[in-house]
Formats: C-alpha cells, structure tokens, sequence
C-alpha cells in the first residue's frame, strides 16, 4: 500500500490537543467508555486524513489487453485488409480468460468497431466509393495515441497495427517512442498496398522559383506505377497542351524526365504535368501543378561612346524578350536607385574617365550588395585600355586589366611630364603621383620610364631607367611636390631627349598640366617629336588649364588629348593612356573561340558553327573565376564570378560590327547573349523579404526574414497577410514576431489548389506575393515507404510479462473514518 501526496500528514498533529483535552475531559462516563470515544474518535480522524493523501495499493496482473488497429485508407488493398481479419479472428480466439480486446479502424479518424462491423465495413468500400473524405488520409500517429486510452488500467497493453505503414500526417517514430514509454508493446502487421494498376505523379518542379519572359524554364516531373505500363505525360499551361510524350513505366520505379519550356508573355505562371496511363484506378494522383513568379522583359543599361553602335545587338536582344536600352558616355545613374531600374548593366564601350567615384562605388554596390549582374565587352575603352585598372568596377569583374606581354610585342620608353605648380597643391598632385604609380605598375621588364616634374624649371624626378626598378621609380615619384610657376615648354623638351636616348620601338609622352604655360613653340617641339616617331598624349586637368593648347599638342604628337575637372579621374586616365600607347593588350586578328568548360549559358549552343571574332582585349582571369571561353592563344574570352550577392561576365572581344560583324550574322547569336544575360540577373526582386515555406502535418509554416538595404534584421513591422485560393476566396492570416527580423506565420493547409500568399509589410511600404501548390494528398502517392522505425517494432525488446496496477482504497478509508467518528461520538452520548 501507498500514498499519492503526503502533505496532509501534518493533520495528524491535531491528535496532541485531542490526547490533552482527553485526559482534562470532565465527561460523566465510566472510564472505558471515556477511552473507546476517544479511540474510535482518534481513529476516525487519522482514516480520514489517510484518506485525503489518497491511498492505494498495487495488484499484479498477467491479463491482457489487445487493441486491433486497422488500416481502411485509400492506398491499402481492401482484399488483403479482408485477409488480415481471419489472422484477428485467430488472435481474439487465442485470448485468455482474463484477456480482452478492441477494435478500431481507421484512415482520416480513428472509430471504434467490432470485427463483424469491419468485415462488413470493407464489403461496403469495394462497392461504394463515395467514403473518399475518410480514407483520404493514414493518420498513423494520431490514430495510435487515441486508441491507447482504450486500454484499462490493469492489464498488459499490445496495438497489433495492420497498415502499409505510409502515414501521410503526423510523427510516427515520437509515437512510437511514447507507446513504449507507456508500456505498450506495438505489432506491425504489413497490409499490401492497392492491388489495381496505378499511376501517379510523384513530383513536378522547375529549376528557378523566378523567371522573365524569354527565359527557358526547365520542368521536371518524376513519375511512378505499382505495374509495368505505357502512358503519355503532358505538360499544361492556361489549359493548353504544350508537350505530350509518350513513356514507359516500370513497376514500383521512379521515371524522371525533364522539358524546357521558353517563358512568353500569353503564359500564365502556373504549370501543371498530367500522366495518362493506359490503366488507372485513382484520378487524384495523375496531375501535379507549380508556380512561377514572372517578372516581365528582362531590362538591360548598355552603354557605348557611339549608342548608335548597339543597334544590331539591340534588335537581336529583342528578339529574345531582352529590352536593351542604350546611353552614351554619360549615361550611367549617379545613384544605386536609378540603377536598381535595371536587371543588369553592359560596359561595352565607355572609358573609366567618363565614371565617377561615385559612379564606380554605386555599381560595385549595385553588384555585391544587391545581387544585379554586370557584363563588360571588349572594346579600346574596356579593361585595362578603358582605365578600369585597379578600380572599384574592376573589383566585381572575373578578370584583370594587367596582363603579361608577349615577348614578340615591341618594347615602350615612356617619359611622364608632371605639373607640380602651387596650384597642383592638395588633392591634386597626391592623385598625379598615384597615377604615376599606376603607370608604372602595368608596363613589363622591357619598358623604360622616365619622370619630369615641372613648375618654373623642369626637374628630372627619374632618369629613363628599366621599369622592372618599381621601387626606385615609385621613391622618386613620392618626392613630387607643388610649388612655383608653370612653365610647361622646358620640360617637354627634357622629356624629348630622354626619349631619344632610347632605343625602344615605342615611345611616348604623357604631359599632365592644370594651368597657363608660360611661352614656348609648343607646336613645333611636338611636330619634331612626331618626326622621330615619338607621340605625344595630354591631359588638362581644370577649366584653368590651356586646353586649346594641349588639344593641339596631342593633335600634332599623334597621341590623344583628355580633359577632366575630376581630379580623382587622373589614375585612370594614365593607366588607359599607357595600355593605350602600348597597344600590346589588344589582339586584332580572326580567331575560332574555343569552348573549355560547361556551363548553362553555352547549353544548346553550337560553338564548332560560330564564325570568326575579329580582336579582343587580353586580360587576366582571377583565381576565383571561371573561365569558359578562351582564345586561340589560350587568352580568356569568356570568364564568370560571382561577387558578393552578384555575378558578372567578362566578354574580351566586341558586341558591335568592329570585332564582332559576323557574329552579328550568326543565328545563335541572339540565343547565346540572352543565355549569358539571363544567368546574371537576379530573380528575387524582393531585396528585403526573404520566404521559407514548410509543411508540418496539417498545417503550413510561413518563415520570413526582412533586411535593409545595408543587410540589417528589421524589427516590430506591422503586417497585413491573406491567402487567396484558386476560386478567388481569400482569408486573412496572422503574422508574428520571433526574432532579429524574423517573422512566422502558422495557418491549415489549404485545399489543393494554387494559392497566392499576400504579404504586405505596411511598415515600409514592402510587398510580396508568394505562389504556393498544393497537390493531391499523400496518401495518392505510391512510392511511399513504411519508416525504419515501424519495421523493426516486430522485433523490439520490449516483453512485458506481467502488468502491475495502483488500486486507489481512499474511498474504503473516507468511510470507515466516518463511521469511526459516528460511532465514537453516540458512545459518548449514551
């Protein structure tokens, strides 16, 4: 015997007082009636605080009890269910005297029966197919932990389960750990599943939740049958047959198969795959659907010095639902806004002097923080003959501007002239000598340079030395500083003579000034030069320099003449100019690409038909890039990165007539350049809103994630949320906060059907639409298995011999205590 709670023992110390005024009591009774009172009072009271701590005791029992739980869903095998109530009529006949049992059937819900009832049951299901509701769903899990409250308290507990051990909701291996928590020994008795023949759809997906018009859309669909069987699989939109192919099923086998479809503008974004076999029992599980979220034309920033110059690529990319819009050398936003407009961005032919810092660091941003593609082209403006040296656009590029020259190609002495006037002061001398270095830094072992600086006299910073001497150079450039007058003339002609003392093939001049020269036969010395086949190139650097002057002198020199009011364009500039002067990173001669590597923008295309390119600009690959084009000299053509949130493609050669004419001819042309721009573009246009959808049981899980521009969580965003189905119905859903800019939303799980999630962040003035499929339920899909955990319950270790019970005796103390204290009280009053 025991007790459940000892906290009313402490009562028993009322029995102190009882005993004192016990032996005070003046009661006229002879003494042994005075005393059984007290004692059948006494006795009394400890029965009835005994009886308030709830005693019991325990009684072992070998008895059993059997629960038969049987499996009436629509993928088990009616006939074998009839087979399996023999085997329980032979279980219940095999009970003990002291054994009993219960049988339950079950598919959407769990109800009691008897096993007359169940046979009678499965008699009516193979005439009458109007219980669908019912047998829709095997819910295993809740089925079993309903019927365990079936069993009595003092019996052994076994649930012989008859099932094909495919449940379609809820956790069957928690349930079967918590039945043998509770010492309930569970049988699994395999059912067969539908004997019929059957075919059903096991899975139907597209490779991108996100796609444009234009874009090509791989579908796959993965099929099963329970037969051997020939059948035709369609593929559905807006109610048109779009593909039908006929395919062969093996019995018990997964099929997969895949198509490509192109996004047009009459497609609606909801897809659907049909099976149609040759023999069927279930319709339910022949159609499966999905949804895409389409975006509209892909929208693309080209910029060239000459726009006109894109107008063939302009019209190809139509064609492919591209929409190209081309700008001049200005036509870059100034803000990561404006540029947010567009999908991705082509640098085709657009020197780095024309970019801004800002400009620069808003398309790097544009790229690695917002996940929008960049393309640059080959062209003289482009790479490093663009400027693009050491900058940040050339950080998200795949490729390099600095390159190795090949040995063949001519050797250049260069003299760099520097204005290092008072008015040169600050800012702008600092950016003069970083553009001095960047100089440097891009010509070979075989180069010479040398360095003049001048104010009202010429100073030889450098003599021509070797510009393998980097540090040497670099020191002397570090010595520049402003100060003095502006007289330009001499130090040109000291620039001249140093050229001539080499015997280099090339030799060039760059002439950087910000003022008024005093005079000089300018034109003269840079017709001299001319004749001894030096060119001269200038740069005026604000509205106070001679820029007429200098125009000319780069005229007559036979070099190029840039003006700037920017003082931080300078590095760019020189670097264009020497890569420029050099002419070594350019490579005009016909050549074949040669393709290295695959990837999904060169799939379908025919490389071994592709006509010749006529030029291209040598680059470098960086170690992180990929490279799938490449020259006849093994230079890159072709190369990929990724960047951040972003990607970018580096094209070396040209997408005008220039390098490029009879590509512009070939007819995949067009295809190849909506393939490779299609593979940069972001899909997601949501940047703040981030979706995760799951199902649990009955129910959806809605997960959400919202950052700022700068990728920060944002917190306490007020949300208006609906669910619409495929009828237009629409029902409102809640949306709470759980965390650092997480966000959850719990709601049943609709009909099947296509559903539109709204998403409405009113916060910020954010929205969001997702498409969520709903197919047929699990319980149609035949490639279904029973768990692990289900299979090995035949042969678990639990054996339990002999069950012990609680009996609870609390009443039997309530009222012998009553009686005790009844019968004490009349004692005392006769």
């Amino acid at each position: 015997m025991g007790i459940i709670t000892n906290q009313y023992l402490y009562f028993l110390l009322l029995l102190v007082p009882l005993i004192i005024y016990f032996k005070r009591s003046l009661v006229n009774r002879t003494p042994k009636l005075k005393l059984l009172s007290f004692i059948l009072r006494a006795v009394g009271i400890v029965l009835l605080i005994l009886a308030l701590s709830r005693p019991f005791y325990q009684r072992i029992s070998k008895d059993l009890h059997t629960i038969f739980l049987v499996d009436l869903s629509e993928s088990i095998d009616l006939d074998s269910v009839k087979e399996k109530c023999k085997d329980i009529r032979a279980k219940i006949a095999k009970l003990n005297k002291g054994d009993s049992h219960s049988l339950f059937y079950f598919a959407n819900e769990v109800k009691r029966s008897s096993i007359l009832e169940l046979e009678k049951k499965i008699d009516l299901l193979k005439t009458n197919f109007t219980d669908d509701e019912f047998r829709k769903e095997s819910k295993i899990s809740s089925s079993l932990l309903a019927v365990r409250m079936a069993f009595p308290a003092d019996k052994k507990k076994i649930i012989y389960l008859y099932s094909d051990g495919c449940e379609t909701i809820g956790n069957i291996e928690k349930t079967v750990n918590t039945l043998k928590n509770d010492k309930i020994e569970l049988k699994f008795e395999k059912i067969k599943k539908i004997s019929y023949p059957e075919a059903s759809i096991v899975s139907f997906i597209p490779n991108t939740k996100n796609a444009f018009y234009g874009e090509k859309v791989r579908f796959t669909a993965k099929m099963t049958s329970n037969k051997n069987m020939n059948a035709k699989l369609k593929f559905v939109n807006n109610g048109v047959v779009f593909k039908e192919i006929p395919i062969k099923l093996k019995k018990n086998k997964i099929k997969e198969l895949s198509s490509d479809f192109v996004m047009k503008k009459e497609c609606s974004s909801v897809w659907s795959v049909e099976i149609v076999p040759a023999v069927d029992h279930f319709l339910i599980n022949n159609k499966a659907s999905c949804s895409l979220n389409l975006r509209g034309v892909v929208k693309v920033l080209a910029l060239h010095e000459k726009p006109r110059k894109l107008k063939s690529f302009k019209k190809i990319l139509a064609k492919q639902d591209i929409e190209i819009e081309t700008r001049g050398k200005f036509g870059l936003p100034e803000t990561i806004t404006e540029m947010l407009e567009f999908d991705a961005i082509i640098l085709a032919n657009i020197p780095a002097v024309h970019l801004t810092p800002r400009q620069m660091s808003a398309l790097k941003k544009y790229v690695m923080d917002f996940g929008r593609g960049l393309i640059m082209t080959g062209s003289e403006n482009s790479f490093g003959l663009g400027g693009y040296y050491k900058t940040e656009v050339e950080d998200v590029l795949p490729v390099v501007s600095r390159y190795e020259k090949e040995k063949e190609q001519p050797s250049m002495a260069m003299a760099l002239v520097i204005d290092k006037s008072g008015s040169m002061g600050g800012q702008p001398i600092a950016l003069a000598r970083q553009a001095a270095k960047a100089a440097v830094e891009l010509l070979t072992q075989r180069d010479k340079i040398a360095v003049i600086a001048f104010d009202g006299q010429p100073k030889v910073m450098c003599d021509m030395i070797s510009a393998i001497n980097t540090s040497q150079i670099e020191n002397s450039i570090d010595m520049i500083g402003a100060g003095g007058g502006t007289n330009m003339y001499p130090a040109m002609l000291k620039g001249k003579e140093l050229l001539e003392e080499t015997s280099a093939k090339i030799k060039h001049m760059i002439l950087l000034t910000d003022g008024q020269s005093s005079g000089g036969d300018f034109e003269g010395l840079a017709e001299e030069m001319s004749d001894l086949s030096m060119t001269v190139s200038s740069v005026a650097l604000g509205q106070g320099s001679a820029r007429e002057l200098l125009n000319r002198i780069a005229e007559i020199g036979g070099g190029r003449y840039y003006e700037t009011n920017d003082a931080s364009s300078v590095p760019r500039i020189f670097t264009k100019e020497t890569m420029e002067a050099s002419r070594s990173a350019i490579k005009e001669e016909p050549f074949i690409p040669i393709k290295i590597s695959e990837t999904d923008y060169l799939e379908s295309i025919d490389l071994n038909d592709a006509p010749y390119l006529l030029g291209y600009v040598m680059t470098k690959v960086k170690p992180t890039a990929k490279v799938q084009l490449i020259t006849e000299q093994g230079d890159p053509l072709l190369a990929f990165g990724r960047f951040g949130l972003g990607k970018s493609i580096a094209f070396t050669s040209d997408i005008t007539e220039q390098w490029a004419s009879e590509w512009l001819e070939w007819n995949n042309f067009g295809k190849l350049w909506s393939q490779i721009i299609r593979s940069i573009i972001k899909k997601d246009a949501s940047t703040s809103i981030i979706e995760t959808i799951s199902e649990e049981g009955s129910k959806i899980k809605i997960n959400l994630l919202c950052k700022d521009d700068n990728g920060f969580p944002i917190n306490k965003i007020s949300w208006d949320g609906s669910i619409k189905n495929s009828y237009g119905n629409s029902e409102k859903i809640k949306i709470k906060e759980v965390g650092l800019g997480r966000y959850e939303s719990i709601i049943d799980k609709p009909e099947i059907g296509i559903h539109s999630i709204f998403l409405n962040d009113k916060t910020n003035n954010n929205m969001k639409n997702i498409k969520y499929s709903v197919n047929y339920p699990k319980e149609y899909l035949l490639s279904s298995k029973p768990p692990t955990i289900l299979n090995n319950s035949n042969n678990s270790n639990l054996q339990i011999k002999s069950e012990s019970s609680s009996k609870s005796i609390e009443n039997y103390f309530a009222i012998f205590a009553i009686i005790s204290l009844l019968t004490g009280i009349f004692i005392r009053r006769i």
